[in-house]
Order: C-alpha cells, then sequence, then structure tokens
C-alpha cells in the first residue's frame, strides 16, 4: 500500500499541469477482428441512458488489484467466440479468461501484458470498497443486457467516476456509458479506455487523455458474427475385403457445411489396432484409406480457421463373405507297387486362392487299396469362409 501511496503522490504535478478535456466526436475500427466503436458525441452513435443498478445489482466483492469471475446469464459472443461469464477486475477492466487479474498499471491496448480479452471501460489504478461494484442481468430473452456498474469512491485519495459496462444479448453490442467525470483524473487522464481480443488485436478509444465527461456513450460493435461449422462424416460404410485382410475406404465429408463459407480443413482419426489408441489420422475431405476387418469407428474433426470445429462420427465395417478358391488338382492313375495298394497325399496338387488371407487346406492322406477313390480338399480362409474340390 506505501508503495502505490507513493505512486499516486508523484501523479498529481502530471494530472494538473495544463491539460484540458477532450469532447470531441470519436469513430474508430474496425480493427482485425471487425470490431469498431462510436460515441454519443458523434452523429448516429449512442445515446446515454445510464441504467443505475447500486441497488438491485449483486454485489462483487473486490479487493485490492482483484478479479472475480461471475455469470453473464446469457451467451455472449465476443470475437467470434461464445462465453456465458465474464471476469470483473477491480481496475476497471473485464476479461473473458478465467484466473485472478489485477493489474494497476493501464496501458495501451493491445497489449501482450493483459490476458487475451480485455473489455476497458476506465482502466486505472482503482480501489473500489466493498459495495462498490455490482453486476445484475436485466430484460428478457433473446434482448438481455449485462451491466457491470463502478460507483465511487476508487483512489486512495479520491474520486467519484461513475460508469458501467453493458452487454447486449444478441447484438453483442459493448456499451460504455459515464454518469459522472468531475475531476482532471475521473475524465480519464490516467486511463486506458478500449477492447482488445489479443496482444494484437483491439481498439484504443482513449490512452491517458481527458476524453470521458458525464453523459458519454461508447458503443462497440463486432462484425457479423463468425459461426460454427457443421460436420459429417457421412453414412456408416460397408466394404468388402480385397486382401491383405483388409479394404481401401474412401471417407466422405462433403456434407460437411460452414455458414459464413469459411474453408474448413478436415481430420480424420481412429484406432486401427484397437487398442484404445488413435494412432491413424488423415486428413482431406475426401481421404482414402485402409481398413483391417472389422468394424472401426472413426471421428471427423472440421476446422474453419476462425476458431471454431466441430466433430461427427462414422464407423466402416471391413467384411469378408467370399469363400475362397480351392482345387484339388487333376484325376491321377498310380500303379501300384505292392498288393497293399499306394501311399498318395493330394494336398502335393492342390491350390487355392482368397480375394481377402491365405488359405489353410485340409485334405485326406494315406494309403490307397487298388481301385479308384475319391479323394476330397477343403479350404478355409481366416474369416471362416472355406470351400472343397474333389479329384480321382
Amino acid at each position: 500500500m506505501k508503495i502505490k501511496a507513493l505512486k499516486c503522490l508523484l501523479a498529481i504535478p502530471f494530472f494538473i499541469v495544463g491539460v484540458t478535456q477532450e469532447a470531441i466526436a470519436l469513430t474508430g475500427g474496425p480493427d482485425a477482428g471487425g470490431y469498431s466503436f462510436i460515441d454519443s458525441h458523434e452523429v448516429g452513435g449512442p445515446s446515454y441512458n445510464y441504467v443505475d443498478i447500486s441497488l438491485v445489482g449483486s454485489v462483487i466483492s473486490l479487493y485490492d488489484d482483484s478479479s472475480r469471475m461471475v455469470p453473464i446469464g446469457f451467451t455472449f459472443n465476443y470475437y467470434g467466440v461464445n462465453y456465458t461469464s465474464v471476469n470483473v477486475g477491480s481496475n476497471g477492466f473485464l476479461t473473458f479468461n478465467t484466473g485472478n487479474y489485477g493489474r494497476y498499471s493501464e496501458l495501451n491496448l493491445p497489449t501482450p501484458w493483459m490476458p487475451s480479452t480485455v473489455v476497458a471501460p476506465f482502466w486505472d489504478d482503482l480501489y473500489p470498497r466493498y459495495g462498490q461494484v455490482h453486476y445484475q442481468t436485466q430484460g428478457t430473452a433473446p434482448n438481455r443486457t449485462f451491466i457491470v456498474q463502478y460507483r465511487p469512491p476508487f483512489y486512495f485519495f479520491s474520486g467519484t467516476n461513475n460508469f458501467e459496462v453493458i452487454l447486449h444479448e444478441g447484438s453483442n453490442d459493448i456499451l460504455f456509458q459515464y454518469a459522472y467525470a468531475g475531476t482532471v483524473r475521473n475524465q480519464g487522464s490516467s486511463a486506458s479506455i478500449g477492447i482488445q481480443r489479443d496482444s494484437s488485436t483491439g481498439l484504443q478509444y482513449s490512452f491517458r487523455q481527458q476524453r470521458v465527461s458525464a453523459g458519454l456513450a461508447v458503443l462497440f460493435r463486432g462484425g457479423p458474427i463468425n459461426s460454427a461449422p457443421t460436420a459429417s462424416g457421412g453414412a456408416a460404410q460397408t466394404a468388402q475385403c480385397t486382401g491383405g485382410s483388409s479394404a481401401n475406404v474412401m471417407l466422405d465429408g462433403t456434407a460437411s457445411s460452414d455458414p459464413d463459407g469459411d474453408t474448413l480443413t478436415y481430420s480424420w482419426t481412429w484406432d486401427s489396432d484397437r487398442n484404445g489408441i488413435f494412432d491413424t489420422t488423415v486428413t482431406g475431405v475426401n481421404p482414402s484409406a485402409s481398413f483391417p476387418i472389422g468394424t472401426i469407428d472413426i471421428y471427423l474433426t472440421v476446422d474453419d480457421g476462425n476458431g471454431h470445429t466441430a466433430s461427427s462420427t462414422t464407423s466402416v465395417t471391413v467384411q469378408d463373405t467370399t469363400a475362397p478358391t480351392v482345387s484339388a488338382g487333376a484325376d491321377q492313375t498310380i500303379e501300384a507297387t505292392s498288393t497293399s495298394g499306394v501311399y498318395f497325399d493330394v494336398s502335393t496338387q492342390a491350390t487355392a486362392s482368397d480375394t481377402c488371407c491365405v488359405v489353410t487346406l485340409n485334405s485326406a492322406l494315406g494309403t490307397y487299396a487298388l481301385g479308384a477313390h475319391t479323394l476330397a480338399v477343403s479350404g478355409s480362409d481366416c474369416s471362416g469362409n472355406s470351400a472343397s474340390d474333389s479329384m480321382v
């Protein structure tokens, strides 16, 4: 606390030397994320309509240089990402990041020294006491508003600024409003006001400039909201084994779509060994891949390149229903060398083939008496399909 007090004392000469309030019309943007701003001094700017929730809103208990996560009450889209809660900081800014954020030294926005998402109606070294920061969700869907209101006193020595930020459902507009700004510091001479998506994208309304006045409203509005894609891995497929106990199958992601027309990337993954490890990945909208006999679940993820993904599940079943081809070979006439007969093994001339895998032959062999004998050969493949043939 002593360090902060010294900081404020040293800053006093800076605040009071020859600075005049800049009550001028302002617009800005768009930034790389599509956001622009316009204030109430500008033709076509927002109307000032301060909503006082100090008697009806929920208190956010904050200590010096701290923040608290609170529910918004609806889904709010900020730079293309949906959020349902927001982190309210004691030093006049909000963030959609989780964690404790209480940095008191204001910086130009965007900045890498803050959480990636920042909504700063009045980022300064504030010190709101208990009961001075409130929040409330008002209205009915789909046009609700979420309000965070900061009330004085704020600074270690003085300060009676009174401001709020309002998030709008549906339009996703962000509105800053200022009810009182009676001193040089309350007019923003040591504050940073603006928004940012990340360290390189954002909009600065003012930085250490006296642009805040009683009755000022500043509206930040994004471009068209980028929506999430839809993933479709196609219908489950069944294929016949074509060799090597497997089959080549073309996957089909063509039914996937993106409402914004974004170019999608496709990633397909599955557990080819059925050992619980997803060890195979292919890319593309219609990739071909080899699948073993049996059923494999396949997971498709599509990415629109704007922070949105979607997933879909399909499956490929490879089956072997074709019996092998078995030939016992040509009929044979064998000259016996004794009256007991002759030894013969039909498997020495039998052949077999299969479109999927190796065939195991089974045949009768032994010593055969004089006369004619019909000898059979059977074969089974790896899927249990079988066939037989005979010779005389």
